[in-house]
């Protein structure tokens, strides 16, 4: 690793994660969704994200937010000799032993006061190269956390060290297309937070097509014979309308996306729409 970007010392771990405790004048560097690295020594360190930021009071804090007419000189001194910790939790993503990446929780977490670093671009790119994005499974499965909005921050962090961002943000968006192909609230609550959303609430939950133009996000129209009506969703295709007749799902799918497995042509529509619209951006 080129840079050694400081950020704390551990607190407490466990094999699902690690509590990573720092100064207030630390925590300019570190972010919401940031790529964190915990080297162990034995060429064996471990990869985390940071989903949460926590900062605690104590006693002093306390008195000092119902006091009045605080001076400035006060405020500072408290910020910079505090005596309880800023703390960040940090998922447990990955770990690399004897040069080897694994997208793994790691076979031991790191021990208390062990030195935690901030990953520079080269570790970056390095723990998230185009076309392997395992981690994002062991992210997906954690309860309990803002998931939405912590893709979010991770893929436009992680994209902006890669050559070709839009490439491995779409990349990235079409893991999670297939990952949560059968959660389609969050899907779309992933989608809203890059802000991605191909098309309105009201186009079809499964393909993404218009109910109004007969589009696809990637610029393909559906005939009048792929289109049918949902009640609840709008006008679709038929590969996505509930019917028996799978021959037909097939043949119209094969025509559509000219793909044999349903959620790679979803996420190979959502790419090329993704693709064309980062084109027309710049």
């Amino acid at each position: 690793m080129s840079d050694q970007i400081e950020i704390g010392r551990l607190l407490r771990s466990s094999t699902g994660g690690f509590v990573v405790g720092c100064r207030v004048d630390q925590l300019e560097l570190p972010s919401f969704g940031a790529l964190v690295r915990a080297a162990l020594g034995n060429d064996y360190q471990v990869f985390g994200l940071i989903h949460d930021i926590h900062i605690g009071d104590d006693g002093l804090v306390r008195q000092i937010v119902t006091a009045e007419n605080v001076s400035p000189e006060v405020v500072s001194d408290n910020r910079e000799r505090r005596v309880v910790p800023v703390e960040l939790a940090v998922l447990a993503l990955g770990y690399q032993h004897r040069g080897e990446l694994h997208h793994a929780l790691p076979p031991r977490p790191p021990v208390s006061l062990d030195l935690i670093y901030l990953c520079d671009e080269p570790a970056v790119r390095a723990f998230t190269p185009p076309g392997r994005y395992a981690y994002l499974r062991l992210l997906l499965a954690v309860p309990d956390l803002p998931i939405p909005q912590l893709l979010a921050a991770h893929i436009r962090q992680a994209a902006a060290a890669h050559a070709d961002p839009a490439g491995w943000k779409a990349g990235a968006v079409r893991e999670l297309v297939l990952q949560l192909r059968g959660d389609y609230s969050t899907l779309t609550s992933v989608l809203d937070a890059l802000h991605e959303a191909p098309v309105a609430a009201r186009a079809c939950r499964r393909c993404f097509a218009s109910p109004y133009s007969g589009q696809r996000p990637c610029g393909e129209t559906l005939t009048g014979r792929e289109m049918s009506r949902c009640g609840t969703s709008g006008a679709h295709c038929t590969f996505c309308s509930p019917s028996s007749d799978s021959r037909r799902k097939k043949t119209n799918f094969a025509r559509i996306s000219g793909r044999k497995s349903f959620a790679r042509g979803i996420a190979e529509c959502y790419t090329r729409a993704t693709l064309w619209r980062n084109r027309n951006v710049q």
